[in-house]
């Protein structure tokens, strides 16, 4: 019963971290390129190990059959903790980008209003007035840039290895830059 617990409490602790890492890094493309990685070339023979393990029942008996499979569960959970980071990151960088696109949606009509008024778009989106800036849209990741004709959004995708999306006021859409 206490090995049982322990697995158990491994098991959540490994899910706890993989939730963690899923939404600290968003999807991030190297992690998915690292799990991929782990999973063919630890996560595949392990579980193939297993099977030969559960189909040969004669050798499951034996003591040195059940300490390794006991050390492939751990690593196999650990390889799934990889996977379920990469569900976690990418459910985060999914509502981010969709937080960002709602935010451009609801203040292109603020934008036109305010060159309606003073002939030119905002050098900043403060110039509106105060503003929810969504993190994607800001720092690093994003950017807006306006001027006398025009305006425009972008931000990274850090689930693809160089992707960007980009709005501007001549297009009206999102494009897509892989």
């Amino acid at each position: 019963m206490g090995q049982k617990n322990s697995r158990r409490r491994f098991l959540l602790q490994v899910a706890g971290c993989a939730i963690i890492l899923g939404w600290l890094t968003e999807g991030d493309f190297m992690l998915k390129m690292i799990t991929g990685i782990v999973v063919l070339t630890v996560g595949a023979p392990l579980l193939l190990q297993l099977l030969a393990v559960a189909v040969g029942s004669k050798f499951s008996q034996s003591k040195k059959w059940r300490g390794a499979g006991d050390f492939s569960h751990t690593l196999l959970m650990m390889v799934g903790g990889l996977v379920l980071a990469c569900v976690v990151g990418e459910g985060v960088n999914e509502w981010s980008m969709w937080e960002a696109r709602t935010f451009v949606e609801k203040t292109v009509p603020r934008l036109d209003a305010y060159r309606a008024e003073f002939g030119t778009y905002p050098k900043t989106l403060q110039e509106l007035g105060p503003v929810d800036v969504p993190r994607r849209l800001s720092g690093n990741s994003g950017w807006y840039s306006g001027g006398a004709e025009s305006f425009s959004f972008d931000f990274d995708d850090p689930s693809g290895m160089l992707d960007m999306y980009v709005f501007t006021s001549e297009r009206r859409e999102w494009k897509h830059f892989h």
